[in-house]
């Protein structure tokens, strides 16, 4: 059943399971784990590249890879940054969720209903 807002918008009911979102949560954590176990392997090859010869084309080559692979480290780190505090954020939906539920089935309890 679709409620319809004085607006015209449609209200729409959400069902959230808390033991879902700790679930997710604990996913989010994991992928971020291996994640930024694989960055951390990636950065000194990605970051630091020797040049192939001597020659000041192949050391130039070496130094323009070498800085856009710290740039690209940089903005992976920020990614890895933001994908834990997602994976936390998650958690802390599930607390509050949780919370409200157990609140409204007090209320519930004490109103006899």
């Amino acid at each position: 059943m679709k409620l319809q807002r004085e607006d015209g918008g449609t209200v729409v009911t959400l069902s959230v399971v808390p033991e879902g979102l700790i679930a997710a949560s604990a996913a989010i954590e994991a992928l971020t784990t291996r994640l930024a176990a694989a960055h951390a392997a990636a950065v000194p090859l990605i970051t630091v590249v020797a040049p192939p010869a001597a020659d000041p084309v192949s050391v130039q080559s070496a130094v323009e890879a070498g800085v856009r692979g710290s740039a690209h480290a940089a903005v992976a780190a920020r990614g890895l940054e933001d994908l834990g505090r997602s994976g936390v954020a998650v958690a802390e939906s599930a607390t509050t969720y949780a919370t409200g539920d157990a609140v409204a089935a007090v209320s519930y309890l004490s109103a006899g209903l």
